[in-house]
């Protein structure tokens, strides 16, 4: 059985809160993109109207996650208060790493919009850096957490 997954070792709430909430990003990005490619059946895809979606899906991934982070929390109060030095360790090395990626993306969008892309394209490149940044923090966290991390 693979080290890196042990679903038998014990977790601590954080560990948990970044399962969620990579679960939450998840989710709420692949009803984004099945409303926007569900639209874009009907119309070419950079018609498609995306703002309020692409809205509500990021409003969806803050919400969820801080919902279940206080249901956690509330069903588990007595580790609310837990969080160690390792807690934090881990949290800042996978912050940085996503914070890279984002900042990676980010270059990437601001060249499509020195190009003069179409601000659908933009603004879909922006939203994908966002789930790739946010992801990636979470698996590297996660990689942390179950192998050991040592700054």
């Amino acid at each position: 059985m693979s080290k890196t997954f042990d679903i038998t070792k014990e977790m601590t709430l954080e560990e948990r809160l970044i399962w969620v909430s990579a679960g939450v990003l998840l989710g709420s990005a692949g009803v984004y993109w099945g409303v926007i490619l569900g639209r874009a059946r009907y119309i070419p895809i950079t018609e498609v109207p995306y703002g309020w979606a692409m809205f509500w899906s990021l409003g969806a991934v803050v919400l969820g996650s801080l919902a279940v982070a206080v249901a956690t929390v509330i069903l588990a109060p007595r580790e609310a208060d837990q969080k160690d030095q390792r807690d934090r360790e881990v949290g800042r090395h996978g912050d940085a790493a996503g914070y890279n990626v984002l900042a990676l993306g980010c270059l990437g969008v601001l060249a499509l919009t020195v190009a003069g892309a179409e601000p659908f394209w933009v603004a879909h490149s922006l939203y994908l850096c966002c789930v790739v940044a946010g992801l990636w923090s979470a698996v590297t966290k996660i990689i942390a957490y179950r192998r050991g991390f040592s700054p």
